[in-house]
C-alpha cells in the first residue's frame, strides 16, 4: 500500500509530534499489533518527510527551517511491552554535550584494533 503525499493526510501524525516535541526525552503511543505500529511509524517518517518539503516550499534559502522540519529530531521506534502489546515511540535524539571528549585533548587514547569479521559456519550436516 502506498502512503499519501499530502500532509493533510497525517492529522494523526502531526498530532503525535506536537505532543512529544516540547517533552525532554519524547513521548509514546499505545498501537497494538505489530503490523499496526509498523504501519503507524511509516506513516509518521512520511509525515515529517512531507513536512520538510512543505517547508523547503514556504521558508526562503538560508533560512533555519528551509527544506527542514523541527520534528527532524525524533527517532520512531517500535517497542513490546511485557503483554504483547506494541507502542511507537518517538525519542529525542541528542547526545549529552558533557560526554564528548575531545581526542585532542586525552593524553593516551587506545586503540582498538578491528578484527576480521566471523562467518557463521553451517552445522546441519546437510549435503549440497
Amino acid at each position: 500500500m502506498s502512503l499519501s503525499n499530502s500532509l493533510q493526510a497525517y492529522g494523526d501524525c502531526l498530532d503525535f509530534f506536537e505532543k512529544v516535541i516540547d517533552d525532554p526525552k519524547g513521548g509514546r503511543v499505545f498501537i497494538g499489533t505489530y503490523a499496526n505500529a509498523h504501519h503507524f511509524r511509516m506513516r509518521c517518517n512520511q509525515a515529517r518527510k512531507l513536512h520538510r518539503y512543505q517547508n523547503l516550499m514556504v521558508h526562503e534559502p538560508g533560512t533555519p527551517m528551509h527544506g527542514c522540519s523541527e520534528y527532524d529530531p525524533l527517532c520512531f521506534q517500535i517497542k513490546v511491552d511485557t503483554e504483547g502489546n506494541h507502542w511507537v515511540y518517538a525519542t529525542k535524539m541528542q547526545i549529552d554535550a558533557s560526554r564528548i571528549e575531545l581526542l585532542s585533548e586525552i593524553e593516551d587514547v587506545p586503540l582498538i584494533e578491528n578484527e576480521a569479521m566471523l562467518q557463521i559456519e553451517d552445522q546441519s550436516n546437510a549435503k549440497a
